[in-house]
């Protein structure tokens, strides 16, 4: 390379530091032109989907309110005073007797419905209610605007401890990117109101940029920092040993024996009650109720900190005997831990009402929006250099400028660029994989006995499939809980045209249906039966059989099937998220034709040609 060459591009200047060639023949860069460089580099080869990180953390920021607005359902009149957990339950229950309850939980903000959860053969349900009457006012699948955004945002729907690496590396991106856009930024504080809009474009986009990044610079920071501590959030919690973990309810044998043949849990007001006795101050947003015997129910709130989400201040109880189980108060907990409850509140919004989190929605616009025109800016002066090192080489050819310009410039973008079609498409397979599994699926064919009584229960015997004679198929018991608890040992299930002896019989295991695998005969006699045995926990066996002729054509139980539309949240639901999905789409097309193409014309400027 000659010296007139190699001064043609070292006088680009720091701006175009990424264009000038490294290796043994090009000049160390100075501190302002590495700063430069490295900040050009994150954002043409990574600002892609860091853009589509933030942009989705925008929505999420306000998905709760997005539902609001998409969803009847979910609206409610403003209630000031305690949620009507009691009125809530037993509406809930009433509409749906068959679907165990999980979850209540209050209103997210003014004019919101209360939530309860219901778990269905076909998934999740979410019924809402007003929250000072109980009264339903209506209930959509599981899957919704907020689900979306937040899947999306924290991990690509990729439900793996993966997915949440993936997504929280580009924290480290982000924190990157804001630091050496600072540093080679000098004096950044005397311009905090410049914005030339007659210099021409560049410059005005140029500023813009400036002026964005240093008003979003305490922002960018919280979110960074926030978006760092999910990347260690895993081994970091695990590694505190006083951080309290689930407790179990203290269920001996004696102690079920004790509850009788149906657990009967206390009433939705009296748990509420004891565990605000627990919890003095506790304003109760979320019960989590038990689906096992041995499973305590959880309340969780709000009281005096400030800051914290929800589960920093939980009590849990014996559902049957109101008994503490354990107790968190946000303001006992140790300084390291009680930041752990902070982070998500902070890097959400969602501490201060509706106020708060537009100006979360606010920033967290203009923090996406610095991605793309810093791209604009990047391509724009990388394109100036390359003309003007074009300009002077015409002056004296050097074929071996052009192969340098070409290989510093694909070396400088090239992996980032193939990391990021690697990151998109995984992406866009993972989420259109977690969509498709919201689809609901035709269920097997189910046939029912009528209810009997075995010993204390009342059981329904069922059967899911069409029977193959020689295959397995599946049997079941549904026990009648809808006073309570079927309480327990074991329940067994055979199938015989005798009664069964030793290892004739298969546990049913399961929680509302108790399901165990039998193989059919290859030959059928017409004898067989379903014999079922209930185990009492004094030891006291009951025994029933079901004919195999007794199953007759049932549609199952619980609330009907969704189609695909409710499925995935309703028709507005879905357009709303569809058209984010094709918004990222018509973004990804356009970065990526025009970085290649610019990528094409900066590694062959006008002049070079292929001399």
């Amino acid at each position: 390379m000659s010296q007139a060459a190699s001064a043609a591009l070292a006088s680009a200047g720091p701006a175009d530091a990424a264009l000038e060639p490294t290796g043994k023949r090009g000049r160390r860069l100075s501190a302002n032109k590495l700063l430069f460089a490295v900040h050009g580099w994150l954002g043409l080869s990574l600002g892609l989907p860091l853009f589509v990180i933030c942009l989705s953390g925008t929505f999420a920021v306000v998905s709760h309110e997005i539902d609001w607005l998409l969803t009847p359902a979910v609206r409610a009149p403003s209630h000031d005073g305690p949620v009507n957990w009691g009125a809530v339950a037993a509406n809930v229950r009433r509409r749906h007797p068959d679907a165990p309850l999980t979850l209540l939980t209050a209103p997210v903000g003014r004019g919101f419905a209360a939530q309860a959860w219901i778990d269905t053969p076909h998934g999740i349900r979410r019924i809402f209610a007003d929250p000072a009457t109980g009264e339903v006012t209506g209930e959509t699948g599981w899957f919704n605007t907020q689900r979306f955004f937040r899947d999306f945002h924290r991990r690509f729907f990729w439900y793996s401890a993966w997915g949440v690496t993936l997504v929280s590396s580009f924290a480290i991106v982000l924190l990157f990117s804001v630091g050496t856009g600072l540093l080679f930024y000098k004096r950044w504080w005397a311009k905090l109101f410049t914005l030339r809009f007659h210099k021409g474009g560049r410059v005005f986009w140029s500023d813009l940029h400036r002026l964005t990044g240093v008003w979003t610079l305490l922002f960018a920071g919280l979110i960074a920092a926030t978006g760092f501590w999910y990347l260690v959030e895993g081994p970091a919690t695990r590694a505190m040993k006083d951080r309290s973990g689930k407790p179990s309810a203290e269920m001996t044998a004696e102690r079920l024996a004790a509850l009788g043949p149906v657990a009967t849990p206390l009433p939705i007001e009296e748990i509420v009650r004891l565990s605000q006795q627990a919890h003095p101050g506790l304003r109760v947003t979320s019960i989590s109720l038990p689906a096992r015997l041995d499973d305590p129910v959880g309340v969780s709130g709000q009281a005096t900190a400030w800051l914290v989400r929800e589960r920093a201040n939980h009590v849990r109880l014996d559902p049957f005997s109101g008994a503490v189980l354990s107790r968190q108060r946000a303001d006992d907990l140790a300084p390291g831990v009680r930041l752990i409850d902070t982070v998500d509140p902070l890097h959400f919004g969602d501490f201060g009402g509706l106020a708060v989190k537009l100006i979360w929605f606010g920033f967290a616009l203009l923090l996406s929006a610095l991605m793309p025109t810093g791209v604009y800016l990047w391509l724009k002066r990388a394109e100036q250099t390359a003309a003007g090192v074009a300009k002077r080489l015409r002056e004296e050819p050097d074929a071996d400028i052009a192969r340098e310009v070409r290989r510093a410039t694909r070396r400088r973008t090239g992996v980032g660029l193939v990391a990021t079609t690697a990151i998109l498409l995984w992406a866009a397979f993972t989420t259109f994989r977690a969509l498709a599994d919201e689809l609901p699926r035709p269920a097997p064919p189910r046939s029912e006995t009528s209810p009997r009584a075995v010993g204390p229960w009342t059981v329904t015997a069922f059967r899911q499939g069409t029977p193959v004679p020689g295959e397995s198929a599946n049997f079941g018991l549904r026990f009648d809980d809808s006073a309570g608890h079927a309480n327990f040992r074991r329940a067994s299930l055979a199938l015989a045209a005798t009664t069964p002896q030793g290892t004739g019989w298969r546990d049913a295991r399961g929680f509302d249906e108790r399901v165990a695998e039998l193989d059919l005969p290859a030959a059928a006699t017409g004898r067989e039966r379903l014999w079922v045995s209930v185990e009492a926990w004094d030891g006291t066996r009951h025994t029933a059989d079901f004919r195999a002729d007794a199953f007759v054509a049932a549609g199952g139980y619980g609330p009907a099937r969704l189609n695909a539309g409710e499925a995935l949240g309703g028709p507005r639901v879905i357009a709303f998220y569809g058209g984010f999905v094709a918004l990222l789409a018509a973004v990804t097309v356009v970065w990526s034709r025009v970085v290649w193409f610019r990528r094409r014309a900066v590694s062959k400027p006008p002049g070079l040609g292929d001399r």
